[in-house]
């Protein structure tokens, strides 16, 4: 079983030595059980055939002086009837201990099925836990850094369900990161490895709404900005919040010196 999903290493070990004393208790008992039962088995019906073979001679001395004729026939059909007898009379005694054996390996059989379908339930439940408490990971993550960034409480949300389309979790379960379809980390522009802070910084100027109206006025202010500032005001259009849209223009516009 794999417990690579617990990211602590003292926990992990613990968790599989746990497991694996339990798999083996149980395997231990099982068997036992088993060739107790065979040994049960195979000496009830040994001791059987010596009662049968007992049982003919009586009856073999019995007939050499019949006297009750009905009394005789019965117990000859007791003896004809029975399979487990007629099989022992006939000398395979192997056969019957084979059948009897047959129904414990049966019942073991069902056991081990009923113990695979619950390892499998388990690790279906423990697929799905792990990939809640990645998805948990992520999200307290991204939801950090966008409060440390300052971004408006409303935005979370959004920034968070954003963040998600980018970010996973790496394959030790330590921390957040970003990579592209051929497994390798995205960079920023500047060449830094990507992270949640780089990465909400740089919504900055493509999504200033998230912050308060005065954070973002900071954000486009300044010379050489001007795609900055047009960018924000297109994503104001795109929200529909026009009054922010015509302050951006304004300062667009007196960036160009128009």
């Amino acid at each position: 079983m794999d417990f690579s999903f617990i990211a602590d290493e003292e926990q992990r070990a613990l968790a599989i030595a746990e497991y694996e004393k339990s798999k083996s208790e149980l395997e231990s008992t099982w068997k036992k059980q088993i060739d107790a039962k065979i040994a049960e088995a195979t000496t009830g019906l040994k001791s059987k055939n010596d009662e049968l073979l007992a049982e003919k001679k009586k009856l073999q001395e019995k007939f050499k002086g019949i006297k009750d004729p009905e009394e005789a026939l019965e117990a000859l059909r007791l003896v004809t009837e029975n399979e487990d007898v007629r099989l022992i009379r006939e000398g395979r005694l192997d056969e019957v201990i084979e059948k009897r054996v047959s129904t414990l390996r049966s019942d073991y059989e069902a056991k081990v099925g009923e113990l695979s379908s619950t390892l499998e339930q388990e690790r279906t439940g423990r697929a799905k836990y792990e990939e809640m408490f990645k998805s948990k990971m992520i999200e307290d993550t991204l939801r950090d850094a966008a409060l440390a960034a300052k971004i408006r409480p409303e935005a979370l949300p959004d920034v968070v369900m954003r963040g998600m389309r980018v970010f996973s979790l790496s394959e030790d379960n330590a921390t957040v990161e970003a990579r592209d379809g051929r497994g390798k980390l995205l960079k920023n522009a500047d060449e830094k490895i990507l992270t949640p802070t780089l990465w909400i910084d740089g919504l900055k100027s493509t999504a200033p709404h998230f912050w308060p109206e005065s954070e973002s006025a900071r954000f486009d202010s300044g010379g050489g900005d001007l795609d900055d500032l047009e960018r924000a005001m297109n994503a104001a259009a795109d929200r529909g919040d026009t009054k922010e849209y015509r302050r951006l223009r304004s300062k667009l516009s007196k960036g160009r010196g128009k």
